[in-house]
């Protein structure tokens, strides 16, 4: 397969696991990241109907592609401002449970939240081991791979939705 064959592979496959994310209809595989859900929720709004939703669970892809459109050209070397990008979502996870785990245990109940939370830093803990081996082995498949578990982790469950829903 060419570079540009398995970026666009790997992206559309995203859009798979943002569905998952949100309706597979068992909490801890459809943990209702808000990436997905808040613009669900806004393009519901502008009765835009099932290109609305398409185009919410397609924000993983188009974020993967845009993010890192290297990935087009075959480049081997992860670009640092992806390791700056998962610096920021790692304190900013650790701020989001922080902030929204009494809702959590007030709605979901405190078995899910502590359920989504370990999934959540176990994710994050794969992910800057990934980070760190790209450093120092630099290909174009582990490129590929790391961010595609970024913006899998961001489509499936990073910042789950905890609390009530409005």
């Amino acid at each position: 397969m060419s570079s540009r064959q398995v970026a666009g592979v790997c992206g559309l496959s995203l859009i798979v696991i943002s569905t998952c994310a949100i309706s597979s209809g068992l909490p801890i595989l459809s943990p209702m990241p808000v990436v997905i859900v808040w613009p669900l929720m806004v393009l519901a709004d502008h009765h835009l109907g099932a290109f609305g939703a398409v185009l919410a669970l397609a924000i993983p892809s188009l974020s993967f592609w845009a993010w890192n459109p290297g990935l087009w050209r075959g480049e081997i070397k992860t670009p640092k401002r992806s390791f700056a990008l998962l610096l920021v979502l790692t304190v900013f996870t650790a701020w989001y449970f922080k902030a929204s785990w009494p809702d959590g245990v007030t709605y979901q109940g405190l078995r899910y939240t502590a359920a989504i939370c370990a999934v959540n830093a176990v994710y994050l803990t794969v992910l800057w081991i990934i980070f760190i081996i790209t450093r120092k082995k630099c290909s174009f498949k582990m490129n590929v791979l790391t961010h595609w578990m970024l913006f899998a982790w961001l489509g499936w469950c990073a910042f789950p939705y905890l609390g009530m829903w409005p």
